[in-house]
């Protein structure tokens, strides 16, 4: 059975120029559709949900400092497979997130419709 969910997450901005560029970050909200087929093994479905963070999550301008990019490409990463795992509501996926990532999905989820 194929599902629909739509996802989002929250990202860092940081001002291309200027001193405290690092001190003063704003927040953005970024959102994707994911369909998936609801039968497929955990690993396919967590694997389709990290490809579709990393596109997501990508920052390729507006950073004045590499690293601040880099850290809030990762946390935006995170909070967004997180959420995907947790609005999945499948036990076995839970179970591999957990598995790799050391980590409990959160309770989040954004929205979920069915196709």
């Amino acid at each position: 059975m194929k599902s629909l969910i739509l996802l989002t997450a929250a990202i860092s901005t940081l001002a291309a120029n200027g001193p405290t560029a690092a001190a003063d970050p704003e927040t953005a909200s970024i959102t994707a559709q994911f369909s998936f087929n609801r039968d497929a093994p955990a690993e396919e479905i967590y694997r389709e949900i990290r490809a579709l963070a990393r596109a997501t999550c990508r920052m390729d301008t507006g950073y004045a400092l590499e690293f601040a990019r880099l850290k809030a490409e990762r946390e935006c990463r995170s909070e967004f497979i997180d959420n995907a795992v947790a609005s999945i509501r499948s036990d076995d996926l839970s179970s591999y997130y957990t598995a790799q990532t050391g980590k409990t999905a959160g309770r989040l989820t954004i929205a979920r419709n069915s196709q």
